[in-house]
């Protein structure tokens, strides 16, 4: 009989831990598919077959998580050296976690190259990424078959390990900052229409934050502990976050769309405009209403201050179609795609 680490021994329970987390997150991301596939039924049908094809993935990788399980509590328990082989099910495990990760990058170029009007530049970098963590993903998902044993894998596997890792958090990195960015950049200064800015900032910063310190911790674990399966824990729980982001990013719609139809938030254009002239309407997020426009000798009424209680006249300054169709398109390509087509359609 082999001996088996000390520091093997108890990492199983964390692995145990690791699933049992897994297998809570699932829960919420398929409620979340649920949601999205009822409130969102005027989506593209490449949406929907995306959100559908990772919930599949999401199931496989999750029943592939309970077999390894099963196998070591069981098959240990008549010979415990078992604990020290690896198992096929534990590295499928693996590629169906990168290919999450990268449709979620996908999913949120995507974003990126629409909020940024086409920037080749920035799009075209974090391809470059994406492209080389996907060839380092493959070559690790090859490389992990070879090895047989799990005191092995942390030998030589680090330098795969180790790239692959860095060149995802180098992604999400990039991403968020870009949709940081392009976002910061549509303020426009008032309150009501800076306020969905703000909230599509907040949901983009935490969403790229969150997904950075699961790979960081994951990775730090694995080089740290190179005896210990810990970080297979937190591997087991990346895959989950992503598929969250991607359907939190899709669920937050309904909320802004009420927003915009209950007249909550209305689109101004820049301030940097001078003159006076005519504020635009909000574009409305359902695609099947026009755009309407205020008429051009139209007047703000006044209206009382809360804080002083005296009368304050809006200041309005002129702004072309462009600029207001901008600001909204930002909304729009960050909120449903369908509104931003026919919006654009009614603004030519």
């Amino acid at each position: 009989m082999s001996a088996i680490p000390s520091a093997l021994r108890p990492s199983f329970g964390y692995v145990l831990i690791g699933v049992l987390v897994t297998s809570l997150l699932h829960g919420f991301t398929t409620f979340q598919s649920i949601a999205y596939f009822r409130t969102s039924s005027e989506d593209s049908w490449a949406l929907k077959l995306t959100v559908l094809a990772v919930m599949i993935i999401e199931c496989l990788h999750l029943a592939f998580c309970w077999h390894f399980q099963w196998f070591y509590f069981t098959a240990a328990l008549g010979d415990p050296s078992v604990l020290l082989d690896t198992l096929w099910s534990t590295f499928l495990t693996i590629p169906l976690t990168m290919l999450v990760v990268f449709i979620c990058h996908v999913f949120f170029v995507t974003k990126l190259w629409k909020i940024s009007s086409h920037n080749r530049i920035l799009c075209a970098s974090i391809a470059v990424l994406e492209l080389a963590s996907v060839g380092s993903q493959l070559a690790l998902s090859v490389k992990l078959f070879s090895v047989p044993l799990w005191p092995e894998v942390a030998i030589d596997l680090r330098s795969l390990v180790s790239t692959a890792f860095a060149l995802i958090v180098c992604t999400d990195i990039a991403i968020a900052a870009g949709l940081s960015y392009y976002l910061i950049k549509c303020r426009t200064g008032y309150q009501q229409t800076d306020s969905i800015v703000t909230q599509l900032l907040y949901y983009t910063v935490n969403n790229g934050i969150l997904t950075t310190v699961v790979d960081m911790v994951m990775m730090g674990l694995f080089l740290g502990l190179p005896n210990s399966l810990a970080f297979l824990a937190v591997f087991e729980v990346i895959s989950k976050i992503y598929v969250a982001a991607i359907l939190t990013s899709l669920n937050t719609r309904k909320e802004l769309r009420t927003r915009y139809r209950t007249g909550e938030i209305e689109i101004y254009g820049n301030q940097g405009q001078s003159g006076s002239g005519s504020p635009l309407v909000n574009l409305p997020f359902s695609s099947k209403r026009k755009i309407n426009s205020r008429p051009t000798d139209y007047r703000p009424k006044q209206r009382r201050s809360r804080d002083e209680g005296i009368y304050k006249s809006e200041s309005l300054n002129t702004t072309p179609t462009v600029t207001v169709v901008k600001i909204d398109q930002t909304i729009e390509r960050h909120v449903d795609e369908r509104a931003l087509e026919g919006g654009m359609a009614q603004s030519s």
